[in-house]
């Protein structure tokens, strides 16, 4: 009876350490969203392993960090008034069911930047070549 007990205890330990184990490797590492074509209002965003353009506006490199992607400008014509700011973050989602790509600012002293990023979702269209 007493081996019957330690045996239940053992595996009830057993599942609690693997049901842990699984929450805790379950903080997977995000990797961005897809490399791709991705339109909204008009607006065509690129993302291209770490590189990114918006047709006929400005080009740069982004990096991903869990759901953070911050933008790094190296090549855009004039800028507003506001839009100086060369390096900025944005919060990112992508539903894969629906193939749409989502941002909402989180540094970015641009607002017709921050309006282009957010005020619409971005339509997933395929791998950029």
């Amino acid at each position: 009876m007493k081996t019957k007990k330690r045996i239940l205890i053992l595996l009830a330990g057993m599942l609690i350490l693997t049901l842990f184990a699984a929450g805790c490797g379950s903080s997977k590492k995000h990797k961005g969203p897809p490399d791709g074509d991705y339109s909204s209002r008009g607006y065509l965003l690129i993302l291209d392993r770490g590189h990114y353009k918006i047709r006929d506006y400005e080009e740069g490199s982004y990096t991903i960090d869990g759901d953070k992607i911050t933008f790094s400008i190296e090549n855009w014509p004039a800028a507003d008034n506001d839009c100086s700011q060369t390096v900025f973050t944005y919060q990112w989602s992508f539903d894969a069911e629906a193939n749409l790509l989502s941002f909402k600012a989180v540094d970015d002293t641009c607002s017709s930047r921050v309006d282009g990023f957010t005020l619409g979702r971005w339509e997933y269209n395929k791998i950029s070549i």
